[in-house]
């Protein structure tokens, strides 16, 4: 597995190139450790746009031998029907991102708030209400801690693939993009593809996922997952949840796939490795597997919400007039800034006065003008030079 490496400002020079190059080097070199001719591929999200491009190259340059299948997650290549990201592509954003990101990279944490503000009602005003208002405890979700790990992104790439893909949609224009130094053309893959998508996915809708149906020359199968970008790939059988549609893979539009489709219950994945398996049968024992750890480190200590067995993070103040308690990365974020916004809107209004004392945590009871704590999970002070209102 090749996953993202958050950047830092070393990688401010980083291109998509890079990523291109870094693909076909894990390629090769899964190919040489196993000593096998070809590999299977699967791209998630933006690395399968990636492995897209990457895929096309090496068609280009005779070398399409050496991936034997390809899987694309929630992935894009046409940004026609991309949704409302398309919203955050527009000079004034642009212009607005660059000063974001002047230490070479963009803070993980901006993207992740772009996202939640897509589905505003589910992923920020779900927990204001439930977690801050009726004082609700976060219920146990694996996804939402992983999740909540934020990934930086290299500034020129992150510019690239904005103006070039969101803007621009050049990737589905033949030779309009090139990739190490070879005209990049997706009619050229004829690798088999398994395509899926999610039903609810906000930042991969299903509608620019089906697009790759039309730009892949080779035999392809789509699947639709039930659930978003997340839960509808990330569903293991034992889990019982969800559901998915399988239908004519030869339809010509997304409406027909859609009308024809059959629904099954529970997890995709089974429906997958049955796909996997006639494209190569033969199998390997998995020997000396990592096993994940087994909880805390010597000396952590655990998070406050029950099940949460991670690291912790101090909370700067009492949450609901309660004793100081500890809350790891992902809940203390909430806190430190749902809380504090939700208050200071109902401060404004004049409203706190009339708050129950439980609602409101002993520290924003007594100042009148609150600053959320400095921490890590706290997002710089912006100072941004805004361009001039048109006229």
């Amino acid at each position: 597995m090749v996953s993202w490496k958050s950047a830092d400002a070393s990688m401010s020079e980083i291109v998509w190139d890079d990523y291109i190059a870094a693909q076909v080097d894990a390629i090769d070199t899964v190919r040489a450790a196993l000593d096998v001719p070809a590999v299977h591929t699967i791209g998630y999200c933006v690395a399968g746009t990636t492995l897209a491009a990457t895929l096309a190259m090496l068609s280009a340059r005779g070398e399409a031998e050496k991936v034997k299948s390809v899987t694309f997650f929630t992935a894009q290549v046409d940004f026609e029907h991309a949704g409302d990201l398309k919203m955050f592509v527009d000079d004034s954003y642009l212009a607005l991102l660059q000063q974001l990101s002047a230490p070479g990279f963009l803070d993980g944490r901006y993207m992740a708030a772009t996202f939640n503000s897509l589905r505003g009602r589910d992923l920020i005003w779900n927990y204001v209400v439930s977690n801050y208002l009726l004082g609700n405890d976060y219920p146990p979700f694996d996804l939402l801690y992983w999740n909540g790990d934020t990934t930086n992104l290299p500034a020129k790439w992150h510019r690239q693939y904005l103006v070039e893909l969101y803007r621009d949609n050049r990737l589905v224009i033949p030779n309009s993009l090139s990739a190490m130094g070879t005209p990049i053309d997706l009619k050229k893959i004829e690798t088999p593809a398994f395509i899926q998508a999610g039903r609810e996915d906000h930042i991969a809708p299903l509608a620019s996922v089906w697009r790759l149906m039309d730009h892949l020359s080779g035999p392809k199968t789509f699947l639709l997952a039930g659930s978003g970008h997340i839960a509808g790939v990330v569903n293991p059988p034992a889990a019982g949840k969800y559901q998915y549609w399988t239908g004519d893979s030869k339809a010509a539009t997304l409406d027909e796939f859609v009308a024809g489709a059959e629904e099954t219950k529970g997890s995709w994945w089974p429906h997958w490795i049955d796909w996997i398996s006639q494209q190569d049968s033969a199998k390997t024992t998995v020997k000396g597997a990592r096993i994940p750890g087994n909880g805390l480190k010597k000396g952590d200590r655990g998070c406050a919400r029950p099940l949460c067995q991670t690291t912790v993070i101090s909370s700067e103040y009492p949450v609901f007039g309660a004793r100081r308690k500890n809350f790891c990365a992902v809940h203390k974020n909430s806190l430190e800034i749902a809380a504090p916004l939700l208050y200071c809107a109902l401060q404004h209004r004049g409203v706190h006065r009339w708050l129950p004392r439980w609602i409101v945590p002993k520290r924003l009871s007594k100042p009148r003008r609150w600053k959320p704590p400095r921490s890590r999970w706290q997002l710089p002070p912006l100072r941004l030079k805004l361009p001039p209102r048109p006229q």
